[in-house]
């Protein structure tokens, strides 16, 4: 994050908790991109938006998981080479479906990590999850450097504490009031963008617990789908709501995603039964129709602050 400063951050919120966390978010994004199969569907689910159907395409997405194994690692660099390593870890990204959309597409997919002095790319191995309706994926890569999942471990426990720290500082009053996205525009530099929250969309599952998806003010560029939306004081935030795009109006929405049920929270509505189906948001590759301002240093809406990458 080269230009980022804390006094970027919305009022309120210019503080050291808040300047560490969105380099937390950060240090976990990393850049897809996809080369596409054709068994990509044609229009978003109950819409009849195209479907992106680039050849290739860019987004972004955040690392959630690293997890060690011994043993014979079975990637396919390994496979090919009969060179077989006995020490070997998988990493799971999470991102948007229309980014990574199904199994024929993992072996054409790379992400680009880019934190501290680790900077590099990973291979697709396996999709460990993709749901078309909810527009999330998580994408499983595969990698014999310890060194480096031992940083990326490193870098989810800082997240965490972050987190927990911006939790005790904002009260209900602040609670999901601000959202950070970090992503990588048109395949760019990382960017944040700031912003509020508009609407909070629920999905009844049971007395405990509801899907959601989220309205924000947010214009954002293609190769932003997939990128975490972080909403300062928001419970369950290793469940992430994965960006989407934005409406014409400029109104940025999220990927459907599970979360407890919040009663002392307002300014929600609900949806009776099935997804959401937004009528035009921008793709992976390319921009809306409306197209935003990559201001630097204005911090709101349209405007994002570059960080490095």
């Amino acid at each position: 994050m080269s230009v980022f400063k804390r006094d970027y951050l919305p009022e309120n919120y210019q503080n050291n908790t808040m300047y560490n966390l969105v380099w937390a978010i950060s240090d976990l994004v990393v850049r897809l991109s996809v080369v596409t199969h054709t068994l990509r569907p044609k229009v978003f689910p109950g819409t009849d938006d195209p479907y992106p159907r680039n050849s290739k395409i860019n987004g972004s997405g955040r690392i959630i998981f690293a997890k060690k194994f011994r043993g014979q690692c079975q990637c396919p660099d390994c496979l090919s080479t009969g060179n077989y390593v006995y020490e070997w870890a998988e990493i799971k990204i999470l991102t948007a479906a229309h980014v990574v959309n199904n199994y024929e597409e993992v072996a054409g997919t790379t992400c680009e990590y880019h934190f501290g002095h680790f900077k590099g790319t990973l291979k697709g191995y396996s999709l460990y999850s993709v749901n078309v309706e909810h527009d999330r994926a998580e994408l499983i890569c595969v990698t014999h450097d310890m060194s480096l999942v031992n940083a990326i471990i490193g870098k989810i426990y800082s997240f965490r504490s972050l987190d927990q720290q911006a939790k005790n500082m904002y009260g209900p009053s602040e609670r999901k009031k601000v959202f950070i996205i970090v992503s990588h525009p048109h395949g760019y530099d990382k960017h944040v963008t700031f912003g509020y929250r508009v609407e909070t969309v629920e999905i009844p599952i049971n007395n405990y617990r509801r899907y959601t998806y989220y309205k924000y003010s947010a214009k954002t560029c293609g190769g932003s789908s997939g990128a975490p939306v972080y909403f300062v004081g928001k419970e369950n935030t290793w469940t992430t709501h994965v960006h989407k795009g934005y409406h014409p109006d400029g109104i940025g929405e999220s990927g459907t995603e599970w979360e407890n049920v919040d009663y002392n929270f307002n300014q929600r509505s609900s949806a009776n039964e099935g997804c959401h189906s937004p009528r035009v948001l921008s793709n992976a590759s390319g921009c809306n129709s409306i197209v935003s301002e990559l201001g630097r240093g204005q911090i709101f809406g349209a405007g994002v602050a570059i960080v490095q990458n």
